[in-house]
């Protein structure tokens, strides 16, 4: 089967196994190393659809111990730079030669284009929502790359709900149920 066609598994297998590196030159350095050295790479096993539904990330204890005749049964992709690769695309675009800004440079964007004196809360009220904000390290590098953009004077300050995928979903429900948005529309 292509496997870029099967959305669900591609989106499982980035949800499990990917993250925004903190430091991306040295993470990016540690997967080019061979063996043990490289704490990046991961094995992932794709369903197989008779035995199971779902794939899962191998433990790499397992990888060691397990007969090779399991293991020549098994799809597994290979995760390597690819798990700090995908998400550095959020904040660098132009690595892949979309000419666009990355998140932090666009809410400095946003920002700036509303008076002045309205900066400050904008800045100590950043709300982050949807489903690649829940990659592991997404709020630190934030919060970092936001801090290397946004004039010291500000406080720098990111909350995210407890279900950043739905929360969107149930503010606009509630905002279309109140009086007031009747006479907007």
């Amino acid at each position: 089967y292509n496997m870029m066609e099967e959305t669900f598994i591609i989106n499982a297998i980035k949800e499990q196994l990917c993250y925004v590196s903190l430091d991306f030159i040295s993470d990016l350095k540690l997967t080019k190393l061979k063996g043990n050295l490289n704490t990046i790479k991961r094995e992932y096993v794709l369903p197989d659809y008779s035995t199971s539904l779902l794939g899962y990330v191998k433990d790499s204890k397992a990888r060691t111990n397990q007969a090779s005749q399991s293991q020549s049964e098994e799809q597994i992709l290979v995760m390597n730079n690819e798990r700090i690769c995908i998400p550095e695309l959020l904040f660098n675009p132009s690595d892949i030669g979309i000419p666009q800004a990355g998140i932090a440079e666009t809410i400095v964007r946003a920002v700036e284009c509303v008076p002045s004196e309205l900066h400050e809360g904008l800045y100590g009220n950043i709300l982050l929502m949807g489903g690649n904000t829940l990659f592991n390290g997404f709020h630190e590098r934030l919060k970092y790359e936001l801090r290397k953009l946004v004039p010291h004077e500000f406080e720098v300050q990111i909350f995210q709900p407890k279900d950043p995928i739905w929360s969107p979903c149930r503010g606009g429900t509630r905002l279309a149920q109140e009086d007031f948005f009747a006479r907007l529309t």
